[in-house]
């Protein structure tokens, strides 16, 4: 892997202890971002893992394990698990102060408070910067014109995640959860990050590789799986959330899995493999809706969509 000229221009501060917060999940991306910026472009790197308290239990072991073995630090940043419940709550009760069309609203405002939360922690231990793992497409995704690896493009995609954190603060601050309860409201004021003066970097706007070259590296560093897949069938993982409740609410329309259009553009880019596009191509709306997973009840939302339902 060489560096990238333009990135490496935007990378020239350096921190008190560490000079980049990497968002880490113990997925491939997040876990090569590490070697990336670790071994490549050498900055000392701090892993930061945001548990939202609905992670799948059996990812520590393997999330842990990879920054062990490659003797990087990691810090496990946990916001509160009834925080998060009451965010999901409300993204579901009142979609309507969130919903876009053709998005996972859900996933991408907590990946956003995920984000900040990291940001937060960064300013608090005097690090400059935030790697984040989205790649070039998922940063063009809903753009009317695709980001250019250029200069300007990290900037541009900074901002563009300020505002939509900003949006989604003012959702929060309209909602019942927000109005009714002095522990969320509180969550939900801090996230602001407008002062923090912690840059966010994209480096997969300025590298892109394919599933499997990031697979074939991390795992020649010791990554495992972090969701009991074999490794070449994984392609990407998430929480308790993503997998059970998600796949419910599409059914419903609530949401669209805005991924399944990043899956078609990288085949058709040859960055994924032709199995992607039965993911890209399924119609979630044609099956018939389940909502007795105990996570709709712990989410105090089984009652709300039943209703929908009937």
């Amino acid at each position: 892997m060489n560096k990238n000229g333009i990135f490496e221009e935007i990378i020239k501060k350096r921190g008190k202890d560490y000079d980049v917060a990497v968002m880490y999940s113990g997925g491939k991306d997040s876990a090569y971002l590490l070697y990336l910026l670790r071994d490549v472009y050498k900055l000392r790197v701090k892993a930061c893992i945001v548990d939202n308290g609905f992670e799948n239990d059996f990812m520590w072991e393997p999330m842990r394990s990879f920054v062990e073995i490659n003797e990087i630090p990691l810090e496990i940043i946990k916001p509160g698990k009834e925080n998060f419940a009451n965010l999901f709550n409300t993204m579901i009760t009142e979609a309507e102060l969130f919903k876009r069309e053709k998005t996972n609203h859900i996933c991408f405002i907590c990946n956003n408070l995920l984000w900040a939360s990291v940001v937060k922690y960064a300013c608090e231990n005097e690090i400059p910067y935030v790697a984040s793992g989205l790649s070039l497409m998922q940063l063009s995704s809903g753009r009317p014109y695709p980001l250019e690896p250029n200069k300007m493009a990290n900037s541009i995609a900074e901002k563009s995640t300020k505002v939509i954190l900003n949006r989604a603060i003012a959702a929060f601050q309209q909602s019942n959860n927000y109005a009714t309860n002095e522990e969320f409201k509180k969550f939900i004021d801090g996230m602001s990050i407008e002062k923090s003066g912690v840059k966010t970097i994209y480096p997969y706007i300025y590298h892109q590789l394919s599933i499997e070259e990031l697979k074939e590296k991390i795992v020649s560093m010791g990554w495992k799986s972090p969701n009991r897949v074999d490794v070449k069938d994984y392609i990407s993982s998430g929480c308790r959330i993503m997998k059970y409740v998600i796949p419910e609410l599409e059914k419903i329309g609530m949401i669209t899995l805005n991924e399944r259009e990043q899956a078609k553009a990288m085949v058709e880019s040859g960055l994924a493999d032709v199995k992607e596009l039965e993911f890209a191509s399924y119609d979630a709306t044609k099956d018939r809706p389940d909502f007795s997973h105990e996570l709709f009840k712990e989410l105090k939302v089984d009652e709300y969509l039943k209703s929908l339902k009937d």
